[in-house]
């Protein structure tokens, strides 16, 4: 189904100058972080960035030098209380907040962010679910059933937890907002084909200059 809210509230840039694919993580791991930090500096208000995985949030998140804004990050174990604070957190007054977190957990897809507390999403990498044998089983028996195993088994979960985080951007008809895909895989044919209809994302070698601009026609409103 096509999305209520207007088109021109939301852009979606692909950011595909570096690759997040395992292998490359470690050798893209200062061009991925340097990239980060400009969209984030490029966006005046709160941002989320949502990371594949655990190991990959941590890795990259050292890297950043974020100024002036307060650094909010999902733990592996929070308790209820602590989610509780950190969202409390996330919404208060203050500076910039920066949150950090992982696609399919609680803050990405189980919390409804009160409308208006996030300006951009930014999203690092496509969140393929964990090869597994289960995993494998499924892939197989979707290569027999429809002969595309990997893309069912992999790419259409991916995918789901993708436009799950992006969905935290914009909560109603009067928001505006930006949501950024780093990577380079979400340039291919086959997650472009699983993103929702009323996207139009942009593929951008400089994002930031993709989210400035998109902010300048925002403040002119």
């Amino acid at each position: 189904a096509r999305s209520p809210f207007p088109a021109e509230n939301r852009e979606v840039v692909l950011a595909t100058r570096v690759s997040t694919a395992f292998k490359d993580r470690a050798p893209h791991r200062e061009r991925t972080a340097a990239l980060l930090q400009e969209v984030i500096e490029a966006v005046q208000g709160n941002v989320a960035v949502y990371y594949s995985s655990f190991d990959y949030l941590g890795s990259l998140t050292p890297l950043l030098e974020l100024e002036g804004r307060k650094v909010l990050v999902q733990e592996r174990s929070m308790d209820e209380q602590a989610r509780q604070t950190l969202v409390e957190t996330l919404c208060g007054e203050g500076p910039p907040r920066v949150l950090h977190a992982v696609t399919g957990g609680i803050l990405a897809e189980g919390v409804d962010w009160p409308g208006g507390i996030l300006q951009a999403v930014v999203v690092v990498g496509p969140a393929l679910p964990r090869v597994s044998l289960e995993r494998s089983l499924h892939q197989a028996w979707c290569e027999e059933r429809y002969g595309q195993g990997f893309h069912y088994a992999y790419w259409v979960p991916g995918l789901n937890r993708v436009v799950q985080a992006a969905g935290r951007v914009i909560r109603s008809p009067e928001e505006r907002g930006i949501v950024v895909l780093v990577g380079r895989r979400f340039g291919w044919r086959g997650p472009l084909g699983l993103m929702p209809a009323d996207w139009v994302p942009r593929r951008a070698n400089e994002p930031r200059q993709e989210v400035e601009a998109f902010f300048d026609v925002s403040l002119a409103l």
